[in-house]
């Protein structure tokens, strides 16, 4: 049933219902017995597990309009069990940043990690993510301290690792304190090299001030 088509549970759903009420009604309960397990499994499903998976699997192929629509078909997301409510968060956080609502998606994936992701590498991707807002906000020390939560964790998945890789380089590039400092200075730093490159130029500013000074006064 996991692995199942959205598409086709809810086939098997009204199926498997529609053959429990005809067999109840014309041979008894004891003949259509096997249809309403099969109904109340899918239903408890349903509830349990969402459309999760197949959300997953639009999101996975970049269809994010399709991932939504599915995910949208969970209405009772507090009744997943509570591995599928942190994927639940987690798509639809990774559905909010690809809509460039960061402030959302934080927030999801935030939740998402609270909530208890089952495995190491979904952990990892959310922390990659999360670092990623807060290297594009500037809080690079923050995106630093999630890649090192990262680095704590068994990885295995490679693309997760090359993209770690990547931010962490580029949280190389980043001046620090004092050279963001040297850099601000730019301008009047730029000003003393010409000032040493031509000397001359700001003496004979002063010499002419002072010329124009003493012709006043005679005056």
């Amino acid at each position: 049933m996991l692995k199942m088509s959205l598409k086709w549970r809810l086939i098997a759903t009204i199926a498997s219902l529609v053959l429990a009420l005809v067999l109840t009604f014309t041979a008894g309960f004891g003949y259509s017995f096997i249809f309403w397990l099969i109904f109340l499994v899918f239903v408890t499903g349903y509830f349990l597990l969402g459309t999760i998976t197949s959300a997953s699997e639009q999101l996975n192929f970049g269809n994010i309009d399709g991932a939504e629509k599915i995910l949208g078909y969970t209405k009772f997301p507090k009744l997943l069990l509570k591995m599928n409510q942190a994927y639940f968060h987690l798509l639809s956080g990774m559905i909010a940043l690809q809509r460039n609502e960061t402030e959302k998606g934080e927030e999801l994936l935030k939740l998402a990690l609270e909530t208890g992701l089952p495995t190491d590498n979904d952990k990892a991707m959310v922390l990659l993510n999360l670092a990623h807002v807060n290297y594009s906000k500037r809080k690079y020390p923050l995106a630093k301290a999630q890649l090192r939560q990262i680095k704590e964790m068994d990885v295995k998945e490679p693309s997760v690792v090359s993209k770690v890789a990547e931010l962490e380089q580029a949280l190389k590039m980043v001046p620090s304190g004092m050279q963001a400092m040297k850099y601000r200075g730019m301008g009047g730093r730029s000003q003393q090299r010409k000032e040493r490159q031509d000397p001359g130029k700001t003496n004979k500013k002063d010499t002419n001030k002072h010329t124009q000074k003493k012709k006043k006064r005679k005056k």
